[in-house]
């Protein structure tokens, strides 16, 4: 017939079976699936606005280090042409970060000293002998123009006609310096 249980069989027997009651089990998982997704969310947002906040960083650095220079060609011509290329990359941003209207006149104006400082330190980049540099010294007008007609367009609250354009003469002149490496 049937086993009489102890008192002690019955109190562990209604405890295990509390435990892992299918309500409770399920709930528990629910909340760990939950919390794993929230991490990896919380995660991949702060990877996210790392790769975009840091890229510009690290772009600086490594064009400062070198990195960036075309391998094959002169050191003088390739650091010539690669500065020119980053500095109108600079501005470039500058422009599409801070024209849009309406302007903050101390951002774009602390962001236009930047892309100027940039210049300079292209411009004197560009003092070397050879084809490539040459072109890099008249892309580096061309852009030291653009900046200025941007500049005073931004001030006086006026479009810049022809911007894409201009940008366009600037990056064929830097891409020929390329081939001329």
């Amino acid at each position: 017939m049937g086993q009489r249980q102890s008192v002690g069989d019955q109190f562990l027997r209604h405890s295990y079976t509390v435990q892992c009651h299918p309500t409770t089990t399920t709930h528990t998982h629910k909340t760990r699936a939950m919390k794993s997704i929230v991490k990896l969310a919380v995660f991949i947002a702060v990877l996210y606005s790392v790769f975009q906040y840091g890229k510009p960083h690290l772009e600086r650095l490594t064009g400062t280090l070198g990195i960036n220079e075309l391998p094959g060609a002169s050191s003088d011509a390739a650091h010539c042409v690669g500065t020119a290329e980053r500095t109108t990359e600079t501005f470039a941003d500058v422009v599409v970060r801070r024209a849009r209207p309406p302007v903050d006149i101390n951002r774009w104006s602390g962001s236009y000293r930047l892309a100027e400082g940039r210049l300079n330190d292209a411009e004197l980049a560009c003092q070397c002998p050879g084809e490539a540099c040459e072109l890099g010294q008249q892309a580096l007008s061309l852009l030291a123009e653009h900046m200025t007609r941007w500049d005073e367009s931004v001030h006086n609250k006026e479009p810049v006609l022809n911007g894409a354009r201009r940008l366009g003469r600037i990056y064929d002149l830097l891409n020929t310096a390329k081939r001329k490496l």
